[in-house]
């Protein structure tokens, strides 16, 4: 795609593709980072919805920033789906279904929104409905000793941490996200490997935004201590139900505006 093309016809010569790309400094780099988070932030959250046509000469206006910095910011949101570049039309926003949804920095995007914040956190949920249950099973099938008494540990530390009131701490935080990133990682399966990673940043980000409470639910604290025993014990089963109710639960915690 030629990124020269914002309306008009006269683009300067392009360089030969073995030309020493020119140096960048570090503030340079900060207002192309700068530019990226704010302009995908306005698309992530609508304030430049589907559809809309903006110009090169456009943003370098609304952004203050050089047509080179805008060239590679939008190249950088071309390939996350947000963005399309057309000879003669513009650079035009794409609808929510082409974005990049699971990279981080969609994510991240997204999260400075309220509403977008629930609606992600509700599709994540979903997702982890129908991925984590089947972890917990393949963990009792697969897991070694070792494993299943580093997640006993996690576990009782969570519930201990939850009943005095630090559920909303980086050291909860720290030992929710060991244990649901070891039950994945016990499964042994690569591809659940890969979209497990999501749950990881899934926590953290409901601890950012302090979604999180202080004190969680002990039901959900004795859930986790029942899937660490059922792993241990090879109870597939077991490990899918309790691991069942951790998702349901945080569903429903989300659904319900809590904590």
């Amino acid at each position: 795609m030629d990124m020269d093309q914002d309306g008009s016809d006269d683009a300067p010569a392009r360089a030969p593709d073995d030309a020493p790309a020119p140096a960048r400094g570090g503030a340079v780099d900060r207002q192309h980072g700068a530019v990226i988070d704010e302009l995908g932030r306005q698309i992530a959250t609508g304030r430049r919805p589907a559809d809309s046509i903006m110009t090169v000469a456009g943003l370098e206006a609304d952004f203050g920033v050089s047509r080179t910095v805008v060239r590679e910011v939008v190249k950088v949101l071309e390939s996350l789906g947000m963005l399309r570049l057309k000879r003669r039309v513009g650079i035009t926003v794409q609808p929510r279904s082409a974005w990049h949804m699971l990279d981080p920095r969609v994510i991240r995007w997204r999260m400075s929104d309220p509403r977008e914040r629930r609606a992600h956190f509700l599709a994540m949920n979903e997702l982890r409905r129908g991925l984590e249950p089947e972890a917990a099973r393949l963990a009792a099938r697969r897991g070694s000793p070792s494993q299943a008494a580093r997640l006993a540990d996690l576990a009782g530390r969570m519930r201990s941490l939850g009943g005095a009131g630090r559920g909303a701490t980086r050291e909860f935080l720290q030992a929710d996200t060991d244990f649901h990133e070891l039950v994945i990682a016990m499964c042994g399966n690569e591809i659940i490997l890969q979209l497990g990673s999501l749950i990881g940043s899934l926590l953290v980000e409901r601890t950012h935004w302090a979604m999180q409470p202080d004190y969680p639910d002990e039901r959900a604290m004795d859930a986790h201590i029942r899937m660490a025993r059922a792993i241990r014990n090879h109870d597939e089963e077991a490990a899918w139900r309790a691991s069942s109710y951790i998702v349901n639960q945080a569903d429903e915690e989300i659904r319900l505006g809590r904590p």
